[in-house]
């Protein structure tokens, strides 16, 4: 019979049954509630009795097995996976771990039977009573169902209640907390200069340049994590190209992108002579206090200070403020909107849709698995942008002047084909009939311009004889010599 005890070299009780081989076993609950480790070895004695009798398939034996395992036995497991076979960034799996934990812990998860719909909605719950924003809700739901699925796959668990129904996902984009906007090339250049200046004011301190890291932020749309883990054997001057390893890369997917002449340049400027190919890239990156301060230099935003203490005791126990460093916050503009480290990458996406780059290129030089990720988050056209493509929009009266100058409105098709319809008859051609539904057609409401071919001079086309390629009113007949 399972029984729980309680041992001094731990805090949480220990469960002890017999499995179906017969031999005794022990676990610990990971729990310090003594009634929750006894549901824990009942499902263990049950799971074990049924493997026994036989009355559960390969799968579902594989199932219990795996139902003795605690649900933190489970969640190493899979975030082992995500770093071995998803090759995803660590800070990411780590991101998945804090979030996957703080939701074991509020719901006091033991095994995977307990994570359902309920205990998920009342965590969230917790969430968005504490003003966490809709984006930080979604992250804490979307790790947790990415390991119940996970364990559903791999014959861990055998099904979860958790969908878009039972578990609402929210909406972002009533709840964005945090508008990003993109710079222009003004504040950008703005940026550059002040980005130098420091970099010879700190010049003798060691730091990491400045201006090198922002000029490769902004010319290949590198995230600040993915920046600072290149090494030197990633640049391949010669090739004009730099490479993202799949072990630094967010998505775990490596891509080779190609280097604009400044950011060779840059990048030249701060190459050790005797560089290590797996030397970084960069000693030190800019903190973020550091980027909005250089913003604020540069009068590309605002910024306010918040001071910050911290209270101490003593040696005789009395307490006593202590200063600390002021915070640096961004102000939002008149539109509510931010500019950000991860800016420079909107930047870059911004500047290449305006220079009119292909979705596909924008898409891969973004590295993002939809054009949508791009389009929505990204790209920043401004109204300027806009009234640009309307300007390219030539007024009615001038499109019909500019289409009777060149022979493409409706009216002179129509005469045109009138005109080869009649030379045709009187050749008693049998393919008039032909001619005049083509006539007809071409005098309705869509005309020759719009349906994508340019009419030409009838006096310069030549009737075919019977029995050859029907020709049409568009395009030229041109007869071999031979």
């Amino acid at each position: 019979m399972a029984r729980v005890i309680k041992t001094s070299r731990s805090r949480y009780w220990q469960v002890r049954w017999i499995d179906h081989t017969g031999q005794e076993r022990q676990q610990s609950s990971k729990t310090t509630d003594k009634r929750t480790a006894e549901q824990l070895a009942r499902k263990l004695e049950d799971s074990s009795a049924r493997i026994k009798t036989g009355l559960v398939s390969k799968r579902e034996a594989k199932i219990l097995n795996s139902s003795s395992h605690s649900a933190s036995d489970h969640l190493d497991a899979y975030l082992q996976w995500c770093r071995d076979r998803k090759r995803q960034d660590n800070d990411w799996v780590e991101a998945k771990r804090t979030n996957i934990e703080a939701f074991f812990a509020e719901c006091e998860i033991i095994s995977l039977d307990d994570a359902d719909a309920d205990n998920l909605n009342r965590h969230l719950a917790k969430l968005d009573e504490a003003g966490k924003s809709a984006r930080t809700v979604n992250a804490a739901r979307a790790a947790v169902v990415a390991l119940l699925n996970w364990c559903v796959g791999i014959d861990r668990h055998t099904g979860h209640d958790i969908n878009p129904k039972t578990v609402p996902v929210r909406n972002e984009a009533k709840d964005r907390r945090r508008i990003r906007r993109s710079m222009n090339p003004k504040e950008l250049v703005r940026l550059l200069l002040v980005a130098s200046r420091r970099d010879v004011e700190l010049a003798d301190r060691g730091y990491a340049s400045r201006h090198a890291v922002y000029s490769l932020a902004m010319w290949t749309g590198l995230r600040r994590s993915e920046l600072a883990k290149l090494e030197w054997r990633d640049v391949d001057f010669e090739g004009r190209s730099i490479r993202v390893r799949a072990e630094t890369a967010k998505t775990g997917d490596e891509a080779i992108l190609p280097l604009h002449s400044d950011a060779i340049a840059a990048l030249r400027s701060i190459r050790p002579r005797d560089a290590d190919g797996h030397q970084s890239l960069f000693k030190t990156m800019p903190t973020i206090r550091t980027f909005y301060l250089d913003l604020a230099d540069a009068g590309v935003q605002e910024v306010k200070r918040i001071r910050r203490e911290k209270i101490v005791k003593d040696k005789q126990g009395h307490e006593k403020k202590i200063r600390q460093q002021d915070r640096i916050e961004p102000v939002p503009d008149a539109r509510g909107r931010i500019v950000d480290f991860h800016a420079l990458r909107g930047s870059f996406a911004t500047r290449l849709a305006q220079a009119g780059t292909k979705p596909l290129h924008l898409k891969r030089l973004m590295r993002h698995t939809s054009i949508r990720t791009t389009d929505r988050h990204y790209t920043d056209l401004e109204l300027a942008d806009l009234a640009g493509a309307i300007r390219s929009i030539e007024r009615p009266d001038r499109e019909a002047e500019t289409a009777r100058a060149t022979g493409t409105d409706g009216l002179q098709v129509s005469r045109k084909v009138t005109r080869i319809d009649a030379r045709i008859s009187a050749n008693g051609d049998n393919s008039a009939r032909r001619s005049k539904v083509v006539g007809a057609t071409s005098a309705q409401t869509k005309t020759p311009h719009s349906r994508g071919f340019t009419p030409v001079d009838a006096g310069s086309c030549e009737v075919e004889p019977d029995g050859l390629e029907p020709t049409t009113s568009c395009m030229p007949c041109r007869r071999s010599p031979n």
